[in-house]
């Protein structure tokens, strides 16, 4: 593989810094620091001429070497039932990380397994939805197993990520810079050093992506079978969503050889551990509808779940957890607003969200059966876009509404931050 050069050129230009400001606020607009520092423009973007002097100020900083990765902010959230510790960086090594993956992502995107899924430009949940919808109803590849990395953020082995940013990039001065980001949260535990990938910095993901390409590679490209002189892979259906990896095929003794081969590929040459929990089975179908309606599993197969969904040969449904999360969500939003009387705003933005999913699964029936009912959804759209229109913002938001809407909903009255 050849590899590529003359990186600075495009990484320390003042345009390739002003998009990294650009982008890099784009979802940070109300945030107190980015206001300060930017102010705002009669449209209500940023302000243009603060934008190019910052920008101007970080490209000196760049080619005068005196940028450093500063330690980021260390919290712990809970996302998706798990409690996660996650760093923060300052807004000015956030612009930096941007910067060093605009210069390469036309490169990268071109590089990268196409069915990588994840934290990628056009590769999102959707996509991946869309790909593993697609093969679990064709009725093709009968069998499945799904595998997950162990800790895998925690288990990147940071020494040889900057080998293989190394071994693709010779351009010097960048890469000193993609090892500041690469070792920005290394940190010294009670037993020695303990290295990590972090996550939270934008670059983190992309970083994460390239360390397992080697892995994608492997999977499309190594794993066969030859035949009366013909090679076969042992994998024909293979996607990844960050580090879970679902591998498809029509032959269980296939995907069992693959699964043997995997777990020693990423033990030995990236140095992570595959859980023991995978386990090889057969594409879940539906047996016809009972008395009730009901449509139980065919005995001996299995849902596929990923991405937030379940499928089977012929349906796609939300996974339990995200639709009962969205029943609470509801239920709460409707209790504060029949006993309070206002909504909060972050809880309103949620609801759309986790709300949009269903649009995508054969669920809606269940949307308007049990969702529907306890908060009307178009309500809850009216009131992100009065407080967009009204400059609202802010976690502690709210929205303040009386009784008598059309059909006995509401009405919106104010709002305040």
């Amino acid at each position: 593989m050849n590899r590529v050069g003359y990186i600075w050129e495009k990484f320390c230009t003042v345009e390739n810094a002003r998009k990294a400001i650009y982008s890099g606020t784009e979802n940070k607009r109300n945030d107190r620091v980015v206001r300060r520092i930017f102010g705002f423009s009669e449209n209500g973007g940023l302000n243009p001429d603060k934008v190019e002097a910052y920008a101007k100020r970080l490209v000196a900083e760049l080619e005068a070497d005196r940028w450093h990765h500063a330690p980021g902010r260390r919290e712990t959230i809970r996302s998706s039932g798990k409690t996660r510790e996650i760093e923060i960086a300052r807004l000015h090594d956030h612009f930096v990380q941007w910067m060093v993956i605009l210069a390469i992502e036309d490169y990268l995107m071109k590089r990268m397994y196409r069915h990588s899924f994840g934290n990628l430009p056009g590769r999102g949940i959707h996509d991946a939805m869309l790909y593993l919808q697609k093969h679990a109803r064709a009725g093709k590849y009968k069998y499945f197993v799904h595998l997950d990395i162990r800790h895998f953020y925690q288990s990147v082995d940071l020494d040889l990520l900057s080998e293989m940013m190394h071994r693709r990039f010779k351009d010097a001065r960048y890469l000193k810079i993609v090892d500041e980001c690469i070792y920005s949260s290394v940190r010294t535990g009670d037993d020695g050093l303990n290295r990590n990938l972090a996550i939270g910095y934008y670059d983190s993901p992309w970083f994460a992506n390239i360390y397992l390409d080697p892995l994608d590679h492997f999977i499309t490209e190594d794993l066969y079978k030859e035949r009366r002189g013909k090679r076969t892979k042992l994998v024909p259906v293979y996607a990844r969503y960050v580090d879970d990896l679902h591998l498809q095929g029509n032959s269980a003794s296939d995907l069992k050889k693959a699964v043997k081969q995997i777990i020693r590929f990423c033990r030995e040459r990236l140095h992570i551990d595959i859980k023991e929990s995978w386990e090889i089975c057969r594409v879940g179908e539906l047996l016809p509808p009972d008395e009730k309606g009901r449509q139980k599993l065919k005995p001996g197969t299995k849902r596929i779940d990923m991405v937030g969904y379940t499928f089977t040969t012929t349906t796609t449904t939300l996974r339990d957890t995200n639709f009962l999360s969205t029943r609470r969500l509801a239920r709460k939003i409707s209790k504060r607003l029949r006993e309070r009387g206002f909504v909060v705003l972050q809880n309103a933005q949620a609801f759309v969200s986790k709300a949009g999913w269903f649009s995508h699964a054969d669920s809606r029936t269940f949307f308007k059966r049990y969702i529907a009912p306890v908060i009307d959804p178009n309500f809850v759209k009216e009131i992100i876009s009065y407080a967009s229109k009204n400059g609202i913002v802010g976690e502690a938001a709210r929205l303040y509404c009386s009784p008598g809407g059309d059909g006995g909903g509401h009405h919106i009255l104010y709002g305040c931050c």
